[in-house]
């Protein structure tokens, strides 16, 4: 009989502490990550909604034939974290709004947030992956005809098959707002993570309408390593396996078809954010298995 993976925790709670940039001049707190876009692909802009101050705009205005796909993200330097909460703002243009609807197909992949958090390995490399935990938050339009469109939270975890090497999702939950999204005045994104059975995976938005609060069944979707031992035998976890959870804080990740699109239509596919907070986060390596 194989044994089991090891699991060695250290009874130790790290908490972090929280910190700001309301993305009017500088990102350097941030890590950026500029693939799949030629052009402009973000600058500090005039707020769109006529206030003296700058705010963040994403835009990608060109596409080369080679890219498949249009991603500008940037997101929180790797912390090991196993809870988080945070907060940022974000204006739709109207004529993104007008494009998204008169696009003659639906809209599933315009990822606007997410997260990305991983476990298991020593060093974090690939040759010792583990598993991980992924949310986004995106903007979609389910029906070709749709006539507004939605906030799209989907949660799922991710693991390394060891016997093939190759990644793998399952536990897939994901769900549309039941409020449309309001173009042309700044949104307030409240987001909260944690990982854990149950988990959590809440995003609360605040809008012209009031305060919604939108989440998904967290339940098997964000990893637990003390639920997944039994699938990685003789691999070596290591102490305090918690190796880094990127917070990706504003992105524009979609199609080279949809932007194409964009671009063709309105010149440019963009967005708007401001005043990112991070509110409150921690590494809790505490599962008492003795």
């Amino acid at each position: 009989m194989r044994e089991q993976v090891s699991f060695e925790y250290n009874r130790n709670v790290k908490y972090y502490k929280p910190y700001s940039n309301d993305l009017s001049s500088n990102l350097f707190t941030f890590l950026k990550v500029q693939t799949e876009c030629e052009g402009v692909k973000y600058q500090f802009v005039s707020d769109p909604a006529g206030l003296d101050r700058k705010v963040l705009m994403l835009s990608c205005d060109s596409l080369s034939e080679n890219e498949k796909k249009v991603r500008i993200q940037f997101s929180s330097r790797k912390y090991p974290l196993t809870y988080f909460k945070d907060q940022i703002k974000i204006f739709i243009p109207e004529d993104m709004r007008s494009a998204m609807l008169s696009y003659p197909k639906a809209i599933t992949w315009f990822s606007i947030q997410g997260s990305w958090c991983q476990f298991g390995s020593k060093t974090g490399g690939t040759e010792q992956m583990y598993s991980g935990s992924a949310n986004s938050l995106g903007i979609s339009k389910p029906e070709t005809n749709s006539k507004e469109i939605y906030f799209h939270l989907l949660c799922r975890r991710r693991h390394c098959n060891i016997h093939t090497g190759l990644e793998e999702y399952d536990a897939l939950n994901d769900e549309l707002s039941s409020f449309p999204i309001k173009a042309g005045g700044w949104i307030t994104i409240e987001r909260e993570w944690k990982i854990g059975n149950p988990g959590i995976c809440k995003h609360t938005i605040i809008d012209s309408d009031g305060e919604h609060v939108f989440s998904v069944d967290a339940y098997n979707c964000v990893c637990n390593p003390e639920n997944e031992q039994e699938r990685y035998i003789e691999k070596y976890v290591g102490e305090n396996p918690y190796n880094f959870c990127y917070l990706f804080i504003c992105k524009i990740y979609t199609s080279k078809e949809f932007a194409d699109y964009c671009i063709k239509k309105i010149g440019k596919c963009y967005l708007y954010y401001k005043d990112y907070i991070f509110l409150e986060g921690e590494n809790v390596n505490a599962f008492d298995l003795q």
